[in-house]
């Protein structure tokens, strides 16, 4: 399993956290990602950031690309792949539009003229749903990699539902995997969710008792899933990256089958 860097939070506020990470971090992250071979990073054009930050990719390292294929935007896209073409590894559409199965068709047409047109040989989408995973089977669509919220409380996708996808060769990537980070809130207490707390609260018990911490317990969850080809994590600094991968190589021997969907 391989680990993807997400780029949503450099330069820009994302999340429920709000967290924006300045252009030093950004630095010392790729500096870092590049001496532990960390390659792969998803961005978007809807970050809005990529002219900015496409300075500190390296030669090998390879950008997931996400866009939102909109009416008469076609030719906007196109400049904006252009430009930073060499670089893209996977040309992905951003997100489903589930309320359309002519425009799913549309946009999957689209995708695979625009990658062609640039060179890009792999292709994929972001989706959020599991409806949403059922119209790409059931129209036949071949991507090459499916993006998917996976996590402790999100356990919709699974080995069984994308099985026959897996089987014709779609490689699953999860994102989500830090619940955009909450999982490590001090404040967690705070939350409405009278579910969410719950279910932190039940995480801190086994975490107490295993002599482990969070995020240890998220990365062993992932690390499981054997159908799970990557997995993206967004980060705030060296150190953050750093942790994520010293709990990624740990060898974690419980046995524990995590049962926290909401």
């Amino acid at each position: 399993m391989k680990i993807i860097i997400g780029t949503a939070n450099f330069l820009k506020i994302y999340g429920l956290k709000k967290k924006i990470i300045r252009e030093k971090k950004i630095e010392n992250i790729f500096d870092f990602a590049n001496k532990n071979k960390i390659l792969n990073y998803d961005c978007s054009a809807e970050y809005n950031n990529l002219n900015k930050i496409s300075k500190y990719f390296k030669k090998k390292d390879k950008i997931f690309f996400k866009i939102k294929i909109k009416k008469n935007n076609y030719k906007e896209i196109s400049n904006k792949i252009k430009r930073i073409k060499k670089k893209i590894y996977c040309l992905m559409i951003h997100n489903i539009e589930t309320n359309s199965l002519l425009k799913i068709k549309k946009d999957f047409s689209l995708l695979n003229n625009l990658a062609k047109e640039n060179s890009i040989n792999k292709i994929g989408i972001s989706i959020y749903d599991l409806k949403d995973l059922n119209i790409i089977k059931k129209n036949n669509l071949l991507f090459d990699y499916i993006q998917i919220p996976v996590n402790l409380f999100n356990q919709t996708f699974n080995e069984k539902n994308t099985k026959v996808m897996r089987q014709n060769g779609t490689k699953f990537i999860a994102r989500s995997v830090f619940f955009q980070g909450l999982i490590f809130d001090e404040n967690w207490k705070k939350l409405r969710s009278i579910k969410l707390k719950n279910k932190i609260f039940q995480i801190d018990k086994i975490v107490k008792k295993l002599k482990s911490t969070r995020l240890e317990m998220c990365i062993d969850f992932i690390k499981k899933l054997r159908w799970i080809d990557m997995f993206i994590i967004g980060v705030d600094s060296e150190d953050h990256l750093n942790n994520i991968l010293k709990a990624f190589k740990k060898q974690n021997k419980n046995k524990l089958t995590y049962k926290f969907f909401i």
